[in-house]
């Protein structure tokens, strides 16, 4: 597991110093860490007892600056708005959100759990009763079912509001959905998905 880290610690140094925010090809790359903030959070708690001072200040210093950027790169997660659907919010908004909440719990900070929390209850309202949340849509919610893209969405969800201790009606209906278009090897029917078509 600590060689594991070490390469983990290496590839976040170099993508520190040699991708995020330079110029590629004519243009910035200003993404933030977005899967890995998760993965940096769940390996640091279960390291924390073995991690050295200078070490868990590394990753103290370089989540307190990732958050950051992330929570930016995300407007904040539009606060007070209910209608995300009409927004840019999409799959990788949710999996900031994941990541941002973890990083919250492991590192302390409340401020982010509660951002987290706020947008993620949020976010739920805006899954179609029918159990899906819509992708490239707009006002007359014309934009139909993203197969891959919902159970990514309502996944983190699902995690960040604790769907395993609290079954919400949206979580149920949406593994009716997604039941309902996958055949006997449960392989989605790309007909069903609007990505696909």
């Amino acid at each position: 597991a600590m060689e594991l880290i070490k390469r983990i610690q290496k590839n976040i140094r170099y993508y520190q110093e040699k991708i995020f925010k330079t110029e590629i090809e004519g243009s910035f790359w200003n993404v933030p860490l977005r899967r890995l903030l998760l993965h940096i959070a769940l390996a640091f708690r279960k390291l924390e007892p073995v991690l050295s001072e200078e070490e868990k200040q590394w990753y103290s210093d370089i989540i307190s600056q990732q958050v950051q950027f992330a929570i930016e790169h995300n407007k904040n997660f539009f606060p007070g708005e209910h209608s995300l659907n009409k927004t840019t919010t999409n799959n990788h908004t949710a999996i900031f959100m994941q990541g941002i909440y973890y990083c919250g719990v492991v590192f302390n900070r409340p401020e982010w759990i509660e951002l987290c929390l706020d947008f993620a209850r949020r976010l739920y309202e805006s899954v179609r009763p029918e159990g899906y949340y819509e992708e490239n849509t707009n006002e007359a919610h014309e934009g139909g079912p993203s197969l891959v893209y919902t159970r990514l969405t309502l996944g983190c969800l699902y995690d960040v509001l604790n769907g395993k201790k609290k079954p919400l009606e949206k979580f149920i209906e949406a593994g009716i959905f997604y039941r309902s278009f996958v055949n006997n090897d449960y392989q989605m029917i790309s007909i069903a998905d609007e990505r696909t078509n």
